[in-house]
This record gives C-alpha cells, sequence and structure tokens, in this order.
C-alpha cells in the first residue's frame, strides 16, 4: 500500500494539473496566445530560474556525475542509432520515419521531466537532473536535426549550433556551475527574484503542456502513432532501467534515470519537425498520445521500483 501511495501521490498531481491545462484550453479560458506566451515564459525564464536557484545551491561534487552523463549519452545515442536503421525498413517516406524517430526517442526531460523528478526525488534529484541536462539538452538537439534534415534538403549545421548556444537552459546551468565552483553566493535581493520566478515554472509549463494536447489532427496511420508511441514510454524504458540498475545506480540516479526514458515525447517535436520538413502531424499525435499513455506506466514503473525498494 506504501509502493502504491508513494506512486500515485508522485505522478497523479502532475497529470492532474496537465489535465487542468487541457481543460481550460477547450473551455475556453485559456486561449492559443496564452499557451504560446506561457510556452515561450517557461523555456526562457521561469525553468532556467528554476534550474539555476538548484545548481547554485547545490554541491557540484555531489550533482555532477560522470558515469550517469555518459550512460545516458551513450544509451540515447544507441536507442536513436536503432530507430535509424530500422524504422526505415517499414516507413518508406523520409518525412514520416524522421518525425516517428524524433518522436520516439526524443523525452520531455525538460518540462514533464523537471516536475517528476522534483516530485518524485525531491531538489536532490532535480538539481543533479538539472545537470545532466547540460548533455542531454545539445543532443537531443543534434539528432533531432539530424534526423529531421533528411526529410528536405536544408543545411542542418547552423541550426545545430543555434539551437545549442541561445538555449536559455543550458546557459543558465553553464553559469550556475561556475558560480557554484567559485561559491559565488548571491545577495537575496538578486537570488529572491530568481527563487520566485523558478517557483511558477512547474505549473505553468505543466498548464501549458496540457493545454497544447489535442486528438483532433485527423490522422489516418494510427499504427505508426501508436507504436512509437509505444516505443516511447514502454519498450525504451523497459529495456533501459534494468540496465541502468545492473551497471550500479541506484536511488537518484535510478530516478533521473525512469524520468529520462519513460518520459512522453517532447512537445518541441511539433514545431520542429514542422519547421524542417517532415510530418508534423505524426509529430503532434504521437506528443498527445505519449502524453496519455506515460499517465499510466509512469506510474507502473515509479510503484513497481518502489515495491522492489530501488527508489
Amino acid at each position: 500500500m506504501d509502493a502504491f501511495l508513494f506512486s500515485f501521490n508522485a505522478i497523479f498531481p502532475i497529470f492532474l494539473v496537465m489535465t487542468l491545462g487541457y481543460f481550460l484550453k477547450h473551455i475556453g479560458v485559456i486561449s492559443e496566445a496564452f499557451i504560446a506566451i506561457g510556452t515561450k515564459l517557461t523555456f526562457t525564464v521561469a525553468i532556467p530560474c528554476l534550474v539555476f536557484s538548484n545548481i547554485i545551491g547545490a554541491s557540484i561534487d555531489e550533482t555532477f556525475d560522470l558515469n550517469l552523463a555518459l550512460f545516458a549519452v551513450i544509451a540515447t545515442s544507441i536507442t536513436f542509432i536503432l530507430l535509424r536503421v530500422t524504422v526505415p525498413r517499414f516507413i518508406k517516406e523520409a518525412p514520416q520515419w524522421s518525425a516517428y524517430i524524433q518522436g520516439a526517442f526524443r523525452s520531455n526531460y525538460l518540462i514533464l521531466g523537471f516536475a517528476l523528478l522534483n516530485s518524485i526525488g525531491g531538489p536532490a534529484a532535480l538539481a543533479k537532473g538539472a545537470m545532466l541536462f547540460v548533455f542531454m539538452g545539445p543532443l537531443y538537439n543534434v539528432l533531432s536535426v539530424l534526423v529531421l534534415a533528411e526529410a528536405q534538403k536544408e543545411n542542418a549545421d547552423h541550426h545545430i549550433l543555434r539551437s545549442i548556444y541561445t538555449n536559455p537552459v543550458i546557459i543558465s546551468t553553464t553559469l550556475a556551475i561556475i558560480l557554484a565552483l567559485f561559491r559565488v553566493q548571491l545577495p537575496t535581493a538578486l537570488g529572491a527574484p530568481i527563487d520566485m520566478l523558478g517557483e511558477m515554472a512547474l505549473p505553468l509549463s505543466l498548464l501549458t503542456l496540457g493545454g497544447t494536447i489535442s486528438f483532433k489532427h485527423g490522422y489516418t496511420k494510427i499504427s505508426q502513432v501508436v507504436s512509437a508511441s509505444l516505443i516511447k514510454v514502454l519498450i525504451i524504458p523497459l529495456l533501459l532501467i534494468p540496465i541502468s540498475y545492473l551497471l550500479g545506480f541506484r536511488s537518484t540516479d535510478i530516478i533521473i534515470c525512469l524520468v529520462l526514458f519513460a518520459s512522453p515525447a517532447a512537445i518541441s517535436c511539433f514545431p520542429m519537425a514542422y519547421q524542417m520538413g517532415a510530418d508534423h502531424r505524426l509529430s503532434g499525435m504521437i506528443v498527445a498520445f505519449t502524453n496519455t499513455f506515460a499517465l499510466l506506466t509512469l506510474f507502473l514503473f515509479v510503484y513497481v521500483l518502489r515495491v522492489l525498494a530501488v527508489i
């Protein structure tokens, strides 16, 4: 019963806020304009402040784990390569298989992932997970642009570099690491506003995330949507979480691996697919379905790991 309550209390509040965002959007309380502005505010201000606050107040020795970073990068890269090799054998059109692959490997680690880390593992897991984003953020961007570029002829090199050096979360993480290394303490007059802005990151991001979910694309290739969604939220974590345990990762590290590998597809899959000429309708449906499936799969993963006393 303890495991059930732990899993329920960790997962249900997050998806309840997302459901509220979905409901408010569909009754007209929040609009597309609000979602667009709220999402931009989340990415450019709130989450960077949240990440900055958690890292600058933590010990770098405790939050930076090279072994975890190497495992996350290698596991994600191998997953991407396997998908790139196998998926085009079954889906012949490049715009479709490129969108399929991105939706099947790219986690919503930044928005929903941070909320899950905070809910399941607390501030310590959030700080360590934010440190990992220094590696995973650029990796997701590079791999996504590489595969989506195959849907069209445009050279993607400039897009990759620009997406990395202009990413507000990577900038804030890097700055926080530098200040933490030199043990710089911000004055309250500066630190308090940053903390306040960071506190709005999770509720705002979940509301806007819920508002973006839609099942009204009229997409006919439902088998592609379902299979990509199951790969993302079920098959990949079923393979990689046991491997992470066998490699010696425990407690907070397992929570980070769970969130990294079992989170639904990133919301950014849709606009990136649209911008780069891939099948954006397929991307949108994968995002919607993975966020729906993840309500059950994340609960089950947390429950099993709790029963086994892994987390």
